[in-house]
């Protein structure tokens, strides 16, 4: 969206139009949010393509930014974020356009980057994530664009990977995912 972000209100049938103001530091950064985030107290998390994750404080109308700080090596990842994800213990895991796996918590503003590492084998398959879900048994499953499904163990930080195989009919029909996937404990 080049305009903003817009908040419908389903009770008065209007529009709330967030828009980036330069005079405003607490106003929307960049044109707008790619990935989108209702977080467990109502606040409105915001990604966008160039690497700032925004909380709208729907009360306020106001923005708390979070970007890439390259003199930290855990921050942000610079670039594109493409989805958000709350776990059930309220924190937050942001996907990346080549940044891989970010873990945000937010109480303590602390992020854990998780990327790909060849010479690891239990690392991230890929780092570029298009979708965050989670199981019953602490693990997250993280989609890549290019490098198949991860089973990803939060408490090991730890990857097994499910990639497409064409000789292998039992094996992940693709090595793009792009939607959620039904997840079972």
């Amino acid at each position: 969206n080049t305009q903003g972000l817009n908040r419908f209100d389903k009770n008065t049938g209007k529009f709330k139009h967030y828009k980036h103001d330069p005079d405003n530091e607490n106003s929307l950064r960049g044109a707008g949010g790619y990935a989108l985030l209702v977080d467990n107290a109502g606040f409105v998390w915001v990604g966008t393509e160039n690497g700032v994750l925004s909380r709208l404080d729907p009360a306020t109308h106001t923005f708390t930014h979070y970007s890439h700080d390259p003199n930290k090596s855990n921050s942000l990842p610079k670039g594109f974020l493409t989805t958000i994800y709350q776990d059930a213990g309220g924190i937050f895991w942001i996907g990346s356009e080549g940044g891989g796996l970010t873990r945000f918590e937010y109480e303590s503003e602390t992020f854990t980057n998780y990327k790909n590492d060849p010479d690891d084998p239990f690392s991230l398959s890929g780092n570029r994530i298009n979708v965050i879900l989670e199981d019953g048994n602490d693990n997250l499953w993280i989609g890549t664009a290019t490098a198949g499904l991860n089973k990803f163990d939060r408490k090991t930080g730890k990857c097994i990977h499910y990639r497409h195989d064409p000789d292998d009919p039992t094996s992940i029909s693709n090595r793009m995912l792009t939607c959620p996937l039904p997840i079972f404990s």
